[in-house]
């Protein structure tokens, strides 16, 4: 694959994760996505009031869920405190599925 198709999947990829996540009212607040960085992304998101994150790690390969637990401020600066809900390793050199990233989102919404 060519380096300018890489953003292009992932942002399909995307899509396609938020459409899934319409149907269980979950709202998606905020993504992240950094080619020169593994092909690493995250996006946080509302669900019943409460925030969570969902973070790729392209480098280890692991999908990472997080519920934000609070904030701190340090030297004017506001800090978001994340607690670790869930997590997956994902085959090597591959991006997770639409199923794979629904598989952990639903556990938190049961």
């Amino acid at each position: 694959m060519e380096a300018t198709e890489y953003p292009i999947e992932h942002f399909e990829l995307v899509t396609k994760i938020a459409r899934q996540l319409k149907a269980l009212s979950i709202q998606i607040l905020v993504h992240e996505y950094h080619y020169e960085s593994f092909g690493s992304w995250w996006f946080t998101f509302r669900r019943l009031g409460e925030k969570y994150r969902l973070l790729f790690d392209g480098k280890d390969s692991v999908l990472r869920l997080e519920v934000k637990t609070g904030a701190t401020k340090n030297q004017g600066v506001f800090l978001t405190k994340w607690e670790d809900v869930a997590s997956e390793a994902i085959a090597i050199q591959s991006s997770p599925t639409v199923d794979q990233v629904l598989a952990l989102i639903q556990r938190i919404a049961v």
